[in-house]
């Protein structure tokens, strides 16, 4: 009895409050997405960038405002009868270890209807008509999470679960496969290798060594290869920790959460102070990085501008986008916080679409289109000096001042610091969504679980190698964005469409429901989402024809 309790506590998840959710979301969504906007800035211009940063946070917001309502909706419908029989039965008649979570003194339990009175509910209304259920339960259950792949088998079949399942794999494909160029080209640009052979060869007759932009066509042979062997140093250390549960080790995960926040923080204060010393970044090919104000003025007009509008409201879409881990998120909120979830959203949304607006109109204005994606990157050639902030390759003479150094180690470190633990936790849910797809009877055989994890990390990482370009990556991660999200609008229709028919007319909104849950502001976010989708297909064909 006492190895079963520890068991029962070990697989507890106690619940928090809305602001603590606000800060789960945060760690899901703030990321290395974030890096790759400055430049697209620069790409395009501040007036072009207002427009798409508008449309991509209204669709992030539009869509992450539907996870409320649409999980009330659906607990309501599953209570009522109405659903796949497998979900019924796991809401009406939940085990023994959903009856109630303890921890910390705290109880984590849906006690607002008792398991026979539901029973009795689902029996009595199963062959009520139209409208005729007079008293729907929105709420949401703190125990029984409702994926977000059960929510599509659940509106929109089977063939649902499949498309959202499939777009889910490739999003986090995408998410690794961006992990791999970073940890690369990050740590590539700090730590010499200057016993490789073609370096000797190749390399610079004073010893010194110089990585500069590994999306770029002329990288030097020896950088591929300092970039390769990082990238195969992440995916054996993968291959160990995808089969050891680092999302119980919270001091680790804390640490590496403070990294991530820590080496954003550095770009945007140092690339305040680089602009205080320039006025103007310069890369390290000598070219003057200047955003344009407007569109149709330098740096890029016609074809290419249009692919770059594209590319850049994918990637904002991408680096905002946790909208498939929202019912995970939602499920540990305390019931007597429920009615705060779309405050916590809001907030949620505030607080990235500030860092979106200060990386694409500060760091983006600044930084321009010929710098380096991610944005720290640049940071190897900032001296810390005023009048001469960048090296370039004429300038090669310049030193970084030591606290310039120091600070640009630190900023090109701490993203491969915490990649190397986000790689195997993204690895696990991409290993988990691929199993779904195997029968039940297979799913737990080790001789499917091993080689499944093992296939999570090493195609994707092995594609880092050969396709080095971050925007291209985040580009085409933000075009399975834009699938998920016109997925969960159409679930969203769907689930308002069936509660019409089986509630009673004033029975037919939860506590969640609110503007953006009307059906002229939906279709007009499918539009919107449309469009952009349509753009950002647009920017990789060009991309992929060497137009841009």
């Amino acid at each position: 009895m006492p190895c079963r309790k520890r068991k029962e506590e070990a697989q507890a998840t106690a619940c928090y409050s809305w602001p603590v959710m606000v800060g789960v979301a945060l760690n899901f969504i703030i990321g290395t997405g974030c890096l790759s906007l400055s430049k697209t800035t620069g790409n395009v211009s501040v007036v072009v960038t207002l427009l798409t940063t508008t449309a991509a946070c209204f669709l992030v917001i539009a869509y992450g405002l539907c996870f409320p309502d649409l999980l009330a909706r659906s607990f309501a419908l599953l209570r009522a009868g109405w659903g796949p029989e497998k979900l019924r039965d796991r809401v009406l008649l939940p085990n023994s270890e959903s009856a109630g979570v303890k921890n910390g003194g705290e109880t984590c339990m849906n006690t607002s209807t008792s398991l026979q009175s539901q029973d009795i509910m689902r029996t009595e209304n199963a062959g009520l008509g139209v409208g005729q259920y007079s008293d729907p339960n929105y709420e949401i259950s703190t125990e029984i999470e409702l994926r977000g792949s059960e929510l599509a088998q659940m509106y929109l079949g089977q063939g649902g679960f499949y498309v959202y399942q499939i777009m889910n794999i490739i999003y986090l494909f995408t998410a690794l496969w961006s992990y791999g160029s970073v940890i690369g080209s990050s740590l590539a640009s700090v730590v010499p290798f200057t016993l490789l052979p073609d370096y000797k060869k190749n390399g610079p007759n004073d010893g010194s060594w110089s990585c500069e932009n590994a999306s770029k066509p002329g990288y030097p042979e020896y950088c591929v290869q300092a970039y390769a062997i990082w990238v195969c140093i992440c995916m054996v250390t993968s291959c160990i920790l995808i089969f050891v549960d680092l999302a119980r080790q919270k001091i680790v995960q804390t640490f590496f959460t403070i990294c991530r926040f820590v080496a954003l923080a550095l770009v945007i204060i140092f690339t305040a102070v680089a602009w205080v010393q320039s006025p103007t970044f310069t890369s390290y090919d000598g070219r003057k990085s200047v955003t344009p104000i407007v569109p149709g003025t330098e740096p890029v007009v016609g074809v290419s501008a249009l692919a770059s509008t594209g590319g850049q409201m994918s990637s904002i879409i991408f680096c905002q986008m946790c909208h498939q881990a929202y019912p995970g998120i939602i499920r540990p909120v305390k019931r007597e916080h429920h009615k705060r979830l779309n405050l916590a959203l809001y907030l949620t949304y505030v607080f990235t679409g500030l860092i979106t607006v200060i990386f694409l109109f500060f760091c983006g204005t600044y930084l321009g289109p010929y710098s380096q994606a991610p944005a720290t990157l640049n940071f190897k050639n900032w001296t810390g000096r005023k009048g001469d902030t960048w090296i370039t390759q004429n300038t090669q003479n310049l030193t970084q001042e030591g606290y310039a150094k120091a600070i640009s180690i630190i900023i090109l470190i701490l993203p491969p610091v915490y990649l190397f633990a986000s790689v195997p936790n993204n690895a696990m849910t991409l290993a988990a969504n691929i199993i779904t797809f195997f029968p039940l009877r297979l799913q737990k055989k080790l001789y499917v679980v091993i080689p499944i994890n093992l296939l999570s990390i090493i195609p994707a990482l092995v594609l880092s190698i050969v396709v080095r370009d971050f925007g291209t990556i985040i580009d085409f991660g933000g075009l399975t964005g834009f699938a998920i999200l016109i997925l969960i609008g159409v679930m969203q229709l769907r689930s308002m469409k069936i509660c019409k028919k089986v509630f009673a007319a004033d029975k037919q909104k939860t506590i969640h429901t609110n503007c953006f849950h009307s059906v002229p502001l939906l279709v007009t976010a499918f539009v919107v989402c449309g469009i952009g989708c349509l753009m950002a297909i647009f920017s990789l064909l060009v991309t992929a024809i060497g137009e841009r």
